[in-house]
């Protein structure tokens, strides 16, 4: 044979001439190790969700743990029993045996402790690796110096050791015989192992890597999955021909040390070993081979389990001394996602796209502790309207303007001043036809409870224009002002929009625990019908200091639908009124399916039902919880993602239909905590 650096063609063409018996070995083995995990994914049912195309197990369980450990470990086997047998094909074939693809596996399988002992022996090896790697890289606390360690190791020792299980198909002590060889030319056996056996394999799943980098998401991360498992059965007799040409080519290469002598393959006095066995059909071979990657595109891809299928993308990450900020997702008008988070300094991202495959952020020098009122303007501005620090315990409620190449002040006057003010004011926005809508809360400076506390008045402001030079206020209530704490979600006031462009504002009121609703019967406003609603049981303690946050939203008819959370017990109470005025009595409804810190995030499906989502409440799981009637009395629920950490929910429906949350946390028990938006598939999250 030809010398180390000129074995390559030489792979290539016996690969190629015993290609239909390897890929026969690889139908043998390799398809049903690769099938097997899907076999375990496909019996989990809806225990897994579909996240950016992969199956992720949405709740772990010692059992779902075991059955995929031992699915992976059944594929890993399959294949290293694919390179023994595949070895014995090539060895046969370039030593003018007749070769056998059935005869080849059988001769291994009549061996299984030998094959079993140099598994465990290279697992040990890896494992050693790796744990060294990890060792070194916490250890100086960089992850480079444990990377040059893997792969110089993996490169320069573990690469070439795998011609051992060349040997192991020629029945030669596999290790003491791979020891041997390479003291004959131990840089062929780099070189070959190298560049064929991880060469062009590794440059095609690198190329189908980045094909699922550039193709549409989810659609693609799952096809190419498929592809990539294809492939990897396609090219793995290229793998099985370079083990054995390197095999071969180091025995021949020295006679310094003998080796020893292969063990005959065939059995003595039997005829069939004799003659040429009959080839697998090649149609046979191939549907066998491509059956695992179409099996599992058909499962991720087309989902005809009905799975939980979403998009999760990491946004940002928060400094180390920096608490989980109040968030806000919104729409511009092209239909792409702008996050708002409230982290003092705001924070603003703007996505590039639908699905937020790129995005721009910006920052607004204002420090705000309190949440303020965010709007999407007309001209695709983000609109802030919040409460400003100025010297001696005065606070000044103003606009700001933000796009993605940074923010601005608006407002020439401020639009309201409290004095002797810090925790106690409070902003919500919305944009609507007829300009910016800021509602907010702050104390009453001519008016004292000398028994009870200090007031405030909630008033509602019209801006016709982001700069607000000509602003309408009108009065829509009081009540008794509390001092919060910036570490909990204050969100008490919230506002919104009719269809026909009337104002609806909803607050809460810490000490009376009761709900009111502002309806503005025009979008002046000028007679506001105000309902105000009792809590079921008033209770002491958690309403004094917990978060709590109140939202409100319009269902297509026009009728309002309030959401506030009970600190006491972390449920949430929704709130139905029977017409656009809520008159009447509301229906209501208590849920304790889902929790979060203050309520969960809430948006509506195209047909004006409530969907809510938050923290499971037994397991760590992001749930929704989506209404099955307009009084959501019936209602069923859906794990999204694996959820570890704790964070504020946010959640909005887009133009196409599909919500977006906002959640903080990491997708599982490792890593750091990241700001995720998570983008559902269908209106209802699959719930």
């Amino acid at each position: 044979m030809a010398d180390g650096p000129h074995q390559l063609p030489i792979i290539y063409r016996t690969a190629r001439r015993v290609y239909r018996d390897l890929l026969a070995v690889g139908a043998m083995t390799l398809a049903p190790g690769v099938g097997l995990p899907l076999i375990v994914l496909v019996a989990m049912g809806h225990r897994i969700v579909i996240v950016n195309g992969s199956p992720h197990l949405v709740h772990y369980t010692l059992a779902g743990i075991g059955a995929l450990a031992a699915a992976g470990l059944a594929a890993i086997l399959s294949g290293l029993l694919f390179l023994v047998a595949g070895s014995r094909v090539v060895l046969d074939h370039i030593g003018g045996r007749p070769v056998s693809a059935t005869r080849a596996l059988w001769a291994i399988l009549r061996r299984p402790h030998s094959f079993l002992l140099l598994a465990v022996q290279f697992g040990v090896a890896f494992t050693a690796l790796v744990g060294a790697a990890l060792w070194l890289s916490v250890t100086v606390r960089s992850v480079i110096p444990g990377l040059i360690l893997l792969l110089g190791v993996g490169i320069f020792l573990l690469l070439p050791a795998m011609t051992a299980w060349a040997t192991l198909a020629d029945r030669v002590p596999p290790l003491r015989t791979v020891e041997k060889l390479f003291s004959r030319d131990y840089g062929g056996a780099v070189w070959m192992t190298a560049l064929g056996f991880a060469g062009l394999p590794g440059l095609v799943q690198l190329g189908l890597f980045w094909a699922s980098v550039e193709l549409p998401a989810p659609a693609g991360a799952p096809i190419v999955d498929a592809v990539r498992m294809i492939a990897s059965v396609l090219l793995a007799p290229v793998q099985a021909a370079t083990l054995a040409c390197c095999y071969a080519y180091l025995r021949q290469a020295g006679q310094k040390d003998p080796l020893p002598e292969a063990a005959p393959v065939q059995d003595p006095g039997v005829a069939e070993n004799r003659r040429r066995a009959a080839r697998w059909p090649i149609a046979l071979v191939l549907a066998c081979a491509l059956l695992p990657g179409l099996l599992y595109g058909s499962y991720a891809a087309g989902n005809p389990l009905g799975l939980v299928s979403v998009l999760d993308d990491e946004i940002g990450v928060i400094g180390f001394h920096e608490r989980a900020a109040t968030t806000q997702v919104l729409f511009d008008p092209a239909g792409r996602p702008v996050v708002f988070r409230a982290s003092g300094y705001p924070e603003l991202i703007f996505c590039d796209d639908a699905a937020c495959t790129g995005r721009r952020t910006t920052e607004l020098r204002e420090y705000f502790d309190i949440h303020p009122g965010v709007a999407m303007a007309a001209d695709g501005s983000l609109a802030v309207a919040g409460w400003t620090h100025k010297p001696g315990w005065r606070r000044e409620l103003e606009t700001f303007s933000c796009r993605p190449d940074g923010c601005a002040r608006r407002s020439g006057s401020p639009l309201r001043v409290a004095k002797d003010a810090e925790l106690e004011v409070r902003a919500a926005a919305v944009a609507t036809r007829n300009g910016i809508v800021i509602a907010s809360i702050a104390p009453d400076p001519d008016d004292r409870d000398g028994r009870n506390g200090r007031n405030a008045l909630v008033e509602l402001t019209t801006c016709p224009e982001i700069t607000c030079a000509h602003p309408a206020t009108v009065r829509l209530g009081r009540l008794l002002s509390d001092v919060t704490d910036v570490t909990v979600d204050e969100r008490t006031l919230a506002v919104t929009a009719s269809p026909d462009g009337r104002p609806i504002v909803a607050y809460a009121d810490r000490y009376t625990q009761k709900t009111t609703l502002a309806i503005c019967d025009s979008a002046a406003c000028a007679h506001p019908v105000t309902r105000t609603f009792d809590p079921a049981q008033w209770r002491q303690g958690a309403w004094s200091w917990g978060p709590l946050r109140v939202q409100v939203a319009v269902r297509p008819d026009g009728r309002p639908v309030i959401v506030r959370n009970d600190p006491h017990d972390l449920s949430t109470t929704i709130v139905v009124c029977r017409d656009r005025m809520c008159s009447g009595t509301p229906r209501a409804a208590r849920v304790t399916e889902v929790v979060a810190l203050g309520t969960p995030g809430l948006t509506l499906d195209p047909r004006g039902r409530l969907l809510l989502v938050g923290y499971d409440r037994v397991y760590p799981l992001v749930s929704i919880l989506a209404c099955e009637d307009d009084a959501c009395t019936s209602r069923s629920t859906a794990r999204l993602v694996p959820a570890y950490g704790f964070g504020y929910f946010d959640l909005a429906t887009g133009p196409d239909g599909r919500p977006r949350l906002l959640w903080y946390g990491r997708l599982g028990p490792a890593g750091a905590d990241a700001y995720h938006l998570l983008t559902c598939v269908d209106a209802r999250c699959s719930a």
